[in-house]
């Protein structure tokens, strides 16, 4: 994919430039001195829509979600975080210029972040009643900063979307900077939209990550690269939770990291017969990938599994995690399969919580049990020497990855299965 991260980028010495917001904030920053203008963000307003509010705390999964703030594609249940301008909220009776214009905090409760309204039982709002709703949101990019071969610096925007945006291509010849994350409700540029590309500081994290990687080649994966190989019938089984499942790329048939895998062993296996079987469930912990396991792994005969569920085992005792893991395993190799265990992507900050722990939980039982290792944490640790906000990549916001991120676990596993 055109987009995709690739080491072979940090081989370039792009000088880190002197970036920074200026002083007060605006939309615009300075560089080496110097200032460049930053489109501002693009605002839609809405008028006309049109809600039964639910009652209680409104929340990223609870509420009324504005339509426009949704996630892209549409069919996802909440919406995008940071793009409503709360203050343009307006909650009516009706359509009218003279209708009753409710009171926030008095009769309805607003969550900005997610854009999820409530109504406050006992207010002016009554159960079922439909209200009109008219608001701002703004659309979200990501521009880059680069230097030309002659020295000079320009700023190339990246496309106006509301979830997923993808940085603004650099020319050949030029060397990349930074990037400013322009975020959908934002009033200026602060420091926290500024991502420096700092190669050399990328080429050393992926040195270190290299020379210390355990349990990957193809060792671990003999039995089933012997099969490839001869093109005999191969079954592969993806066992692990909504990311494994496709998350929101779900939808589009294939384009999540098991569908990916599968097209990338038969294009390099051409011969073969690959059956790669995606048994990823949402929001589910590995405590319920064993109950499944019969059914949904084993009843297949796969000659390989791959477990990833640090997503929704971060809040899990890492005793727990590591034992049921292990279990996975010790029934999945009792059955002649072969195993690759793998790490997650990240999440949204608010969320981050105990997953680092949780994904070290998996080093470890990889190394305990032998089995294979796909460390695709490591890429999303990357993206901050990359200059490149992580966040940009989960589609929905929260812990779903676009393209990018399920190429990641892709790019790894496919270390495992070398053509020779």
């Amino acid at each position: 994919m055109a987009y995709t991260l690739m080491f072979a980028s940090l081989l370039s010495c792009a000088q880190v430039a002197d970036i920074r917001p200026t002083d007060p904030p605006s939309w615009a920053v300075v560089v080496d001195g110097a200032t460049r203008s930053i489109r501002p963000p693009v605002v839609l307003s809405v008028r006309g829509e049109h809600a039964v509010l639910p009652a209680g705390e409104p929340s990223w999964r609870s509420g009324a979600m504005l339509n426009l703030c949704r996630v892209e594609p549409p069919h996802y249940y909440h919406c995008c975080q940071g793009l409503l301008h709360p203050e343009t909220l307006r909650v009516a009776s009706g359509p009218e210029t003279d209708a009753v214009v409710f009171e926030p905090g008095v009769d309805y409760l607003l969550d900005s972040d997610w854009a999820a309204v409530t109504r406050v039982e006992g207010g002016g709002i009554a159960e079922g009643q439909e209200v009109w709703l008219e608001y701002s949101l703004g659309f979200q990019r990501v521009d880059t900063i680069a230097r030309g071969p002659e020295g000079q610096v320009a700023v190339f925007e990246g496309g106006d979307v509301r979830c997923g945006p993808l940085p603004g291509a650099t020319p050949q010849g030029w060397e990349t900077l930074a990037r400013v994350w322009v975020r959908g409700a934002a009033e200026a540029i602060t420091e926290r939209d500024l991502f420096p590309n700092q190669p050399d500081r990328a080429a050393e994290f992926v040195a270190t990550w290299r020379a210390t990687e355990t349990n990957v080649g193809p060792e671990y994966a003999a039995r089933t690269l012997a099969k490839l190989r001869a093109g005999e019938p191969v079954t592969i089984v993806c066992l692990g939770d909504s990311v494994t499942a496709g998350g929101d790329l779900a939808s589009v048939v294939g384009q999540g990291y098991v569908g990916a895998l599968e097209r990338e062993l038969k294009r390099r296996f051409p011969g073969g017969r690959i059956d790669v079987i995606n048994a990823g469930v949402g929001g589910t912990p590995s405590a319920f990938g064993l109950e499944r396991l019969q059914r949904d792994v084993l009843d297949h005969h796969p000659d390989l599994v791959t477990v990833m569920f640090s997503l929704n085992d971060a809040g899990t005792p890492a005793d727990v995690y590591a034992a049921q893991l292990t279990e996975i395993t010790d029934r999945c190799e009792a059955e002649g399969a072969e195993v690759i265990h793998m790490t997650s992507n990240f999440m949204t900050e608010t969320w981050f919580g105990r997953l680092g722990d949780a994904n070290e939980t998996v080093r470890e039982v990889a190394r305990d049990t032998g089995t294979g290792l796909v460390d695709a944490y490591r890429y999303w640790e990357l993206l901050e020497y990359q200059g490149v906000p992580y966040e940009t990549l989960l589609l929905n916001t929260i812990n779903h990855p676009d393209e990018r991120g399920h190429r990641f676990f892709v790019d790894e596993l496919m270390r495992f299965f070398p053509a020779e």
